[in-house]
C-alpha cells in the first residue's frame, strides 16, 4: 500500500478496497479516509493520484513533466521545476522570448563587429577606395527601376 492511503481502509462510499497510489476511491471517486488533500490529475485516465506518484496507479501514465529550460523530468504535482527552479506556467513563453532576446544580442554583437572591422578598413586609402565601390555598387542598386 502507499503510504497516502491508510492499509485495509475500505471506501466509505461503496465498500471497494483502496488501490495504492490511488488518493480516491476509482468507482465512486470518494476520497479516501487518510488521503491527502492534494492529488495529481491522470493526463491519461483522468484517476486522482497521490502527489508524490511517479506513475498512474490505474493505467500507469507517466505523471511527470519535462522542463523547457533545463530538459529534466519534475512531479507533475510540482509549480516549478525541481532542477532548474523554474516555474511551469508559462514556461514556454518565457524561454521564447529569452531565446529571442539572445538572437537579437548576438545579431548586435554581429552587427557592432563589423562596424569596427569596416572603421579599422576605411582608414587605409585601399579600404577607403573598396568601400567605396561598394556602396556605389549598393546605390546603384536601391536606384535601378
Amino acid at each position: 500500500m502507499d503510504a497516502g492511503v491508510p492499509h485495509r481502509i475500505e471506501c466509505e462510499q461503496c465498500g471497494a478496497p483502496p488501490v495504492a497510489g490511488l488518493v480516491a476511491c476509482p468507482y465512486c471517486e470518494a476520497s479516501y479516509p487518510g488521503a491527502p488533500g492534494q492529488h495529481v490529475d491522470c493526463p491519461g485516465c483522468g484517476a486522482d493520484n497521490h502527489p508524490t506518484s511517479l506513475r498512474c496507479a490505474r493505467c500507469s501514465a507517466s505523471l511527470m513533466q519535462t522542463c523547457v529550460f533545463c530538459a529534466r523530468p519534475s512531479a507533475l504535482a510540482l509549480v516549478a521545476c525541481g532542477h532548474c527552479g523554474e516555474t511551469f506556467a508559462g514556461a514556454a513563453a518565457r524561454k521564447a522570448e529569452r531565446e529571442a532576446q539572445q538572437r537579437r544580442q548576438q545579431a548586435m554583437n554581429v552587427a557592432a563587429t563589423g562596424l569596427t572591422a569596416l572603421g579599422a578598413v576605411a582608414t587605409s586609402s585601399t579600404g577607403q577606395r573598396i568601400l567605396g565601390q561598394l556602396f556605389d555598387s549598393v546605390k546603384d542598386e536601391l536606384l535601378k527601376d
